[in-house]
């Protein structure tokens, strides 16, 4: 044999012989024979995806960490509770920065919120009640829940408009028909 012809068939032995070790060594850490998963049941870990659009939480669930809406893609503060910093968790409470639900009693400060009445900030949903009707609505720049469907009124108060009629108790104690005049009053 010539002298080329053996190192030629020297140098695809140990060629062979590296690609063999790649392949054994690439098959023999497959990621399906690993028994220590975060979440054994599931056989996965914590932030990997699950569903459609979900992701494993520590708590081994699988959340959805955003909604696809309208509006777009809303991403959570706190993931596992599907809530943002400040949302209502609850009576008089809301989550705070650490994603635990405090009452207003417990909160040293109130910066959570732009009209703490309400427990809210401006652009909150929230719903507004019409002579009992229910609109969905949002927190205005003056801290009240605004809504496009919902009827205005003159008069929000009476839910009535000037010229609109309504009934006043006259001198001898019954009622007669009146209408709502420029005050929003029954005359």
């Amino acid at each position: 044999m010539k002298k080329d012809t053996k190192q030629t068939i020297a140098t695809l032995a140990k060629r062979t012989a590296f690609l063999f070790s790649v392949a054994f060594l690439i098959f023999s850490c497959n990621p399906d024979d690993d028994d220590n998963f975060d979440c054994e049941d599931l056989q996965a870990n914590f932030g990997e995806a699950c569903d459609s659009a979900g992701v494993i939480s520590t708590n081994c669930e699988c959340i959805t960490t955003f909604i696809i809406d309208s509006g777009g893609v809303t991403v959570y503060d706190c993931t596992d509770l599907m809530l943002n910093y400040g949302d209502n968790c609850g009576n008089n409470a809301y989550i705070d920065s650490n994603c635990d639900c405090i009452t207003v009693q417990d909160s040293t400060i109130n910066d959570f919120f732009d009209c703490i009445d309400l427990l809210q900030n401006i652009g909150d949903s929230c719903w507004l009640n019409i002579q009992g009707a229910n609109y969905a609505g949002v927190i205005s720049m003056n801290c009240e829940c605004y809504s496009e469907t919902a009827p205005t009124f003159d008069c929000p108060d009476l839910a009535q408009n000037f010229g609109d009629s309504c009934w006043v108790i006259n001198a001898d104690s019954t009622y007669v028909g009146g209408i709502i005049d420029l005050n929003c009053e029954c005359n």
